[in-house]
């Protein structure tokens, strides 16, 4: 029994150290350092304490528990195969741990990737809305109506200033994307439309276009439209972006300049016209002048020629006679001198448009003529109210010329009718003075306003043949037109009208 009390304390002892070697071995194993040496140390303790009581009971100091000794035999036994049996486990939590410190590196360089990305991102994202942000300033405060439009009329961008053009806000245009072809003038959304449609039917800028539109308090305003196509990062369309102006002011400028250039041409237009009359004019004065200064010029030297002659015979009654003609001639030349000399006052004068009362010139007219010829009875009719925008003074000229033509062409006519009244052409009033004098042959009707020409003899009428002249004169310079009709022995009419 000792024997076998010694074998097992024996074992029992060789169990201990072995397990506390064990022990010592998962130290490296599983990183559990003080465990596993206080585990190990307890099992060398029990090892010690175990090899003292077996030199006890070697000595015969004690008898020993066998059942003891048993029990902690086992007890090593069980511990050394836990161990043993828990070893290979610790083995592969170590190498999964090893495997999961592999993975935390990998994950933490990946998150560091990661921050660093976000970072990266988060600087680019901060420099494209610093970027935006300008973008946007730019196009917020820039002087003009810009927006960022889609095919289908929706838009992705309306700068404020769209308020003060149109007078709507830009939300408004969000909400209503069709609002802007409302804006726009009837005459001028066709012009938009087809704009509109080539814009996005090509891939280059559209030519500009200018149109108007109504605003929100009813005025029409002139714009300015230029646009451009938008493409994205891979070169495909992404709407068209749009500049609109307000070009009103500009348009009123053109409009203006166009008006102004339009008077020019009339006005260059009308003088060359005068130019023309004046020269053609000039041409046929220069010779009426030429024919009518001759024939007084020469009568008054041929009469000083026989005078002269006649002094030597000194016959009272021929010299007499000689002293008259020449006085005549003196006079008619006088007339003539005065009549060029009223043509060209005509001419030259400025206009004093006013109101002048054509009735009462008239009357004042012919009432004079009568005083001259008591003996004559004439009808005379005048219409009343018959009123004119033109210069008095020459106006009066150019009536005295008239009835003075017809109170002379009348003469010989026994119930000498004069008429001054109105009528109506192309809804435009038409002046006339009317008589049933001799009348002329209308054949000669082109010549009839020529200085100087006459188509009665001085034995039948007396005349310089400045007045008809001078009447045209008058009524050209103020705007009108003067013709007549006639026809021998069934009097004449002449018509004119004013400021046409």
């Amino acid at each position: 029994m000792k024997n076998s009390l010694l074998l097992i304390m024996t074992a029992s002892i060789a169990f201990q150290f072995l397990a506390a070697f064990m022990a010592v071995r998962l130290i490296s194993l599983s990183g559990a350092f003080i465990a596993w040496m206080f585990l190990a140390g307890g099992f060398i303790i029990q090892a010690v304490r175990r090899i003292f009581s077996l030199l006890n009971v070697l000595a015969g100091q004690t008898q020993g528990d066998l059942t003891l000794e048993v029990m902690g035999l086992l007890i090593s036994i069980f511990m050394l195969l836990g161990i043993w049996k828990f070893g290979p486990l610790f083995n592969e939590i170590n190498r999964a741990k090893e495997a999961m410190r592999e993975k935390q590196d990998e994950l933490l360089e990946i998150n560091l990737k990661l921050e660093e990305e976000a970072a990266e991102r988060q600087k680019a994202e901060e420099a494209l809305k610093e970027r935006e942000q300008m973008y946007r300033a730019v196009a917020d405060y820039s002087y003009g109506w810009e927006y960022w439009i889609d095919a289908d009329g929706s838009f992705r961008y309306i700068s404020p200033f769209c308020k003060d053009v149109c007078g709507y806000d830009r939300e408004e245009f969000y909400r209503d994307p069709q609002l802007l072809k409302k804006l726009i003038h009837p005459d001028d959304r066709m012009i938009y439309e087809q704009h509109f449609e080539q814009a996005f039917a090509c891939s280059d800028s559209a030519a500009p276009i200018d149109f108007r539109i109504i605003t929100l308090d009813g005025q029409v305003r002139w714009i300015g439209h230029a646009c451009r196509p938008v493409f994205d990062a891979h070169g495909n369309p992404n709407g068209r972006r749009s500049s609109n102006r307000d070009i009103t002011d500009r348009k009123l400028m053109e409009q203006q300049l166009h008006s102004l250039n339009a008077e020019l041409e009339v006005r260059v237009t009308r003088r060359t016209s005068e130019l023309a009359k004046l020269n053609k004019e000039l041409e046929s004065f220069c010779y009426s002048i030429s024919h009518e200064l001759r024939a007084p010029i020469a009568r008054l030297e041929a009469f000083s020629k026989v005078l002269t002659e006649c002094l030597d015979d000194a016959q009272p009654d021929e010299l007499s006679h000689l002293a008259s003609r020449i006085g005549v001639s003196s006079m008619r030349l006088r007339s003539v001198v005065d009549a060029l000399l009223q043509m060209n006052r005509i001419t030259r004068s400025e206009l004093d448009l006013e109101t002048v009362d054509v009735s009462k010139i008239s009357r004042q007219i012919l009432n004079e003529l009568l005083e001259d010829a008591e003996d004559r009875i004439i009808s005379i009719s005048i219409a009343t109210d018959l009123v004119i925008q033109g210069d008095r003074s020459l106006f009066g000229i150019c009536m005295q010329n008239l009835l003075g033509n017809a109170f002379k062409y009348t003469a010989q006519t026994p119930y000498a009718a004069i008429e001054v009244g109105e009528s109506r052409l192309e809804e435009a009033p038409v002046y006339y003075v009317r008589d049933n004098g001799a009348g002329f042959d209308m054949a000669f009707a082109d010549k009839l306003f020529e200085p100087f020409c006459r188509l009665h003899n001085d034995s039948e009428f007396e005349g310089n043949g400045i007045g008809l002249a001078t009447v045209y004169r008058i009524i050209e310079r103020h705007d009108g037109r003067i013709w007549a009709e006639s026809a021998p022995g069934k009097g004449a009419t002449f018509y004119f009208t004013i400021g046409e």
